[in-house]
């Protein structure tokens, strides 16, 4: 049976992540509360409190000496402000979430000595495309691709990928739809247009997508950023 890892597993994109590849593989899952998935090998891990992730990550991992995908989910959003707002605080928990609980994941494998085949770090299209109010998110995704495509050119065994999933249906669209402020930062009338037309994804709908097109990642160089649509057009 393959062996799956999977971060953010207590809701959202993450837990029908999870319940989908149970189906078929041994699932590990990471999450600071619990899913209640019992098919689900779990370790409760706050990935913003950095010190404590490879401590907790390696418990989780102490017998295990290959994984065929790691799929690193879980993020946080900040909140949509103009950046001179935004306090260094709040950017540097965003970061350490997004970003350097990443770092400290992939570390924690390859130090292990554990067999990763493939990473998939979910990212989004305001890594490359700047909008207002984007600022701490937008800017973690950002530093996400370049994290991953250093990562390829260091652990040529593992084949990364970075990918932009499309706009999804949960916890963290329904706070962009009720921010005030459409007419400041574009970003959220487009996302409540989105919703109004019924545009938005679920999250058991990306799960299905993403997890039809691991196969088909692996044709793009590792380290790569790929947007899931232009994929399956391509594939």
């Amino acid at each position: 049976m393959s062996r799956v890892l999977i971060t953010g597993v207590s809701a959202g994109l993450g837990r029908s992540l999870a319940e989908l590849y149970m189906k078929k593989a041994q699932v590990y899952g990471v999450s600071r509360r619990r899913p209640g998935l019992p098919q689900i090998i779990h370790q409760c891990i706050d990935l913003a409190d950095l010190e404590t992730v490879a401590a907790k990550l390696g418990m989780l991992v102490k017998n295990i000496d290959a994984l065929d995908v790691v799929i690193l989910n879980a993020a946080h959003m900040g909140v949509v402000e103009d950046l001179k707002d935004t306090s260094v605080d709040l950017l540097r928990e965003v970061m350490a979430v997004n970003v350097w609980s990443n770092k400290i994941i992939c570390d924690t494998l390859f130090q292990q000595g554990i067999h990763v085949a493939q990473i998939i770090a979910i990212s989004s299209g305001m890594a490359e495309n700047t909008c207002r109010g984007g600022n701490g998110y937008a800017l973690s995704k950002l530093a996400l691709n370049r994290m991953m495509a250093m990562y390829a050119l260091e652990q040529q065994q593992t084949h990364f990928c970075t990918i932009s999933p499309g706009i999804i249906d949960t916890a963290m669209q329904e706070y962009l739809q009720e921010h005030k402020g459409h007419e400041k930062f574009p970003i959220l009338a487009q996302l409540q247009q989105a919703k109004d037309q019924g545009m938005m994804q679920s999250p058991d709908h990306v799960a299905q997508r993403i997890v039809g097109c691991q196969s088909q990642f692996l044709h793009y160089p590792s380290g790569s950023f790929v947007s899931l649509k232009e994929v399956e057009e391509c594939y």
